[in-house]
């Protein structure tokens, strides 16, 4: 997550219950996508004694998740945001986790080495970047050769719903043009792969998991969908229309034939091994 300066995610602007309810939103995010995130982790590279950036670690839910799988490696887990790393420090010591380190990180001025992670993970995080081309090229420079990067990322147009309300229709409208105006991009999935091409990746692979409500319930769809909450403290009248539109789309759950689903899209990538240019082989005269 990132605050006002750097991207489209303002969570530091909210007031303390608007924050109170968007950490619980986070928080049951994160608990639904831990196990099919974790496959993919391990599915890309992901293992014990790697050292781990996750980059906009936020609360910090999925941060205590790469660190159980890297232990004794290590972890760093980074925002811009100082509330989200308080709050990221409480989940960190609640869990137990020792092997999680948490700085206050811009991503446009990674103060890494070069060459120094073997895997590095990006969560619902490109969407809000002002500029993720920069933001890219850091995270290539600071990736070991041979390692991985690895992102989970939304594109809106793989949202739909049936029937849909007009008023979450006007919504998602308002919404998005909220969050371009802030930098951010709710059809960032599509462009992951060409980011990664751009930025010299390899073995770059895209996969869509589709999330559907007859696999998982109507009302624990609706219960990942943040309605624009993070925007509520700046756009006051944003609050207001959206209680409508969730009032209206959680009325779906009573129609029988009511149906939502949504894509995610995970790309990964590795970091080319240096090329070794054998040495010239000297050929003597006759």
């Amino acid at each position: 997550m990132m605050n006002n300066t750097t991207g489209s995610y303002p969570f530091d602007t909210l007031r303390k219950e608007q924050r109170h309810q968007e950490l619980n939103r986070l928080e049951r995010k994160a608990a639904f996508f831990s196990e099919l995130e974790k496959e993919k982790w391990v599915q890309a590279g992901l293992k014990s004694g790697m050292k781990a950036l996750d980059l906009g670690c936020g609360a910090g839910f999925t941060s205590c998740e790469i660190a159980k799988i890297t232990y004794p490696g290590t972890v760093i887990g980074v925002d811009f945001s100082e509330a989200m790393l308080e709050k990221a420090m409480e989940v960190k010591k609640s869990k137990g986790i020792t092997n999680l380190n948490l700085e206050l990180v811009n991503v446009y001025q990674l103060n890494f080495p070069d060459n120094y992670f073997d895997f590095i993970h990006a969560r619902f995080f490109f969407q809000h970047l002002t500029n993720p081309i920069v933001a890219i090229n850091n995270i290539y420079r600071v990736l070991k050769p041979g390692g991985i990067f690895c992102v989970f990322d939304v594109d809106n147009d793989w949202f739909t719903i049936y029937p849909k309300p007009e008023s979450l229709t006007k919504l998602a409208q308002k919404i998005s043009a909220i969050q371009q105006a802030q930098g951010g991009d709710g059809y960032v999935g599509r462009k992951l792969w060409s980011y990664f091409k751009k930025a010299g990746f390899s073995k770059i692979e895209t996969q869509v998991e589709v999330i559907t409500s007859d696999k998982f319930g109507l009302k624990t769809i609706l219960n990942l969908l943040s309605f624009g909450s993070p925007y509520y403290s700046q756009y006051q009248d944003l609050a207001i229309f959206a209680e409508r539109a969730k009032k209206d789309t959680y009325s779906l759950i009573d129609v029988a034939d009511a149906w939502a689903g949504f894509g995610i899209f995970m790309v990964t990538g590795c970091k080319p091994n240096a090329v070794l240019i054998p040495n010239p082989v000297k050929i003597e005269p006759f």
